[in-house]
């Protein structure tokens, strides 16, 4: 239909999110997601796109 699908864009804001945080833990530490929500306002059709993440607060 021409539209990025709305999972691919749930997963790239996932890792968005982990990938930061995993860079603070230890090597006997693991994380995962527990739960995740996510609202779509609309299609994206053609664009770059790109995510960024900082930790704000571990914990």
């Amino acid at each position: 239909m021409g539209a990025l699908h709305g999972g691919i864009l749930c997963d790239i804001a996932d890792a968005a999110m982990g990938m930061p945080f995993a860079s603070t833990l230890t090597p006997e530490e693991s994380f995962t997601t527990v739960e995740l929500k996510i609202n779509f306002f609309r299609p994206i059709w053609q664009a770059e796109l790109k995510v960024e993440g900082t930790v704000v607060q571990r914990g």
